[in-house]
C-alpha cells in the first residue's frame, strides 16, 4: 500500500486529489491548516473506507509540520508519497505591495514545502524509493507584470525542484512540478476577490483589469479545467512507469508555456508592457494562436 502525505486538502486540487488517490488504493494523509473548518474533507474520510485521514498541518507551522510526519510515521512507518500542494495566490505591483505580503507568499509556496520535504527525504532515501510532487504554475515558467512576487515564488519552487530532481534520482526518489494554468478552484475566486478590490486608479490598474478578464475568460469556458483534472494529472505523475519532470495543466498553461519559449525576453517584455487593450488583445491571439482574454 502506497503511504501518501498530502498539504492543502481542505478544497478544490489537494480535496480532489485525496479522493482520487484514495479510490486508487492510497492510504492518504491529508494535511490541513484547521481541521474545524475541514467539512468537505470530513465528508470524504466518512466515504473513504478508512484511506483517508485528517492532519492538522499548518504549513507556516513548524510545529505541526513535525508533529504531523511524526504522526504519519508512527502509524506507518514510512511515507511514499509527498504532495506539497498547499499555497496562496497574490496579485499586484511591485509598487504597491507590501513586504510582509511577500514574505507571506515565500513563507507559504516555498520555504514550506522546502522544510517539509527536508523532513521526509531521510526516510525516503534510505529505502531508495519515493515520490515528492510539487504544486507549482504556469507562473513558474513566465512573468506578467502584476504578479511579480506569486511568480517569484513559483519560479524558487521550480529550481528547488529540478536541483532536488537531479540530487534524490540516484537513490530513486522522483520529483516532479505541477504546472497548471487557471483552475476551476477557490484560490483563482479568492484571487478575483483580491483584485477587485485594488484601487482603479492605481497607474498599473491595467494590468490588474487584463488578470480579472483572463480569469473570468478561462473559467468561462465550455469546458475549464478542474481540480478533478488535476487530480488526474497528479495521480499519473505517481503512478507512470515513464515519469516526466514538469507537468503542464490546462489549454492556457498548454498554449503560454511554448508561447513564452518562441519569444525573446525583449519580445515577452514589450508585450506585456502595451497599454492600449486593443493592440494587447491583438498581440496576445497572435502569440498564443487563440484569445485567452475572451471565452
Amino acid at each position: 500500500m502506497t503511504v501518501t502525505l498530502i498539504t492543502g486538502t481542505n478544497s478544490g486540487i489537494g480535496l480532489a486529489t485525496v479522493i482520487r488517490l484514495a479510490g486508487a488504493g492510497h492510504q492518504v494523509y491529508a494535511g490541513v491548516r484547521n481541521p474545524d473548518n475541514a467539512q468537505k474533507l470530513a465528508a470524504a474520510i466518512a466515504q473513504g473506507d478508512g484511506r483517508i485521514s485528517m492532519l492538522e498541518l499548518d504549513v507556516t507551522n513548524e510545529t505541526t509540520i513535525v508533529d504531523a510526519v511524526a504522526q504519519v510515521l508512527s502509524i506507518e512507518g514510512q511515507v511514499d508519497v509527498l504532495i506539497n500542494n498547499a499555497g496562496i495566490s497574490r496579485g499586484s505591483s511591485v509598487e504597491e505591495t507590501p513586504l510582509s505580503a511577500v514574505k507571506e507568499l515565500f513563507e507559504t509556496n516555498f520555504f514550506r514545502t522546502v522544510r517539509l520535504t527536508q523532513e521526509l527525504i531521510p526516510g525516503m532515501r534510505e529505502r531508495k524509493n519515493g515520490t515528492i510532487i510539487n504544486m507549482s504554475s504556469i507562473d513558474g515558467r513566465l512573468a506578467t507584470p502584476n504578479n511579480a512576487f506569486y511568480a517569484a515564488s513559483k519560479f524558487a519552487v521550480e529550481a528547488f525542484s529540478e536541483s532536488l530532481a537531479a540530487q534524490l534520482l540516484p537513490f530513486n526518489i522522483q520529483v516532479a512540478v505541477i504546472e497548471p494554468g487557471f483552475i476551476a478552484t477557490p484560490i483563482f475566486e479568492n484571487t478575483a476577490k483580491a483584485e477587485e478590490a485594488h484601487d482603479p486608479n492605481s497607474p498599473y490598474f491595467v494590468y490588474t483589469r487584463r488578470f480579472m478578464k483572463l480569469i473570468a475568460a478561462q473559467l468561462g469556458i465550455d469546458t475549464p479545467t478542474t481540480a478533478d483534472d488535476a487530480a488526474r494529472v497528479i495521480e499519473h505523475s505517481i503512478s507512470t512507469e515513464t515519469p516526466q519532470f514538469r507537468y503542464l495543466l490546462g489549454q492556457d498553461a498548454e498554449l503560454l508555456a511554448p508561447a513564452r519559449q518562441r519569444l525573446t525576453d525583449e519580445e515577452w517584455i514589450e508585450f506585456e508592457a502595451i497599454d492600449d487593450d486593443a493592440l494587447f488583445y491583438e498581440a496576445s491571439a497572435k502569440w498564443f494562436g487563440v484569445d485567452l482574454y475572451h471565452s
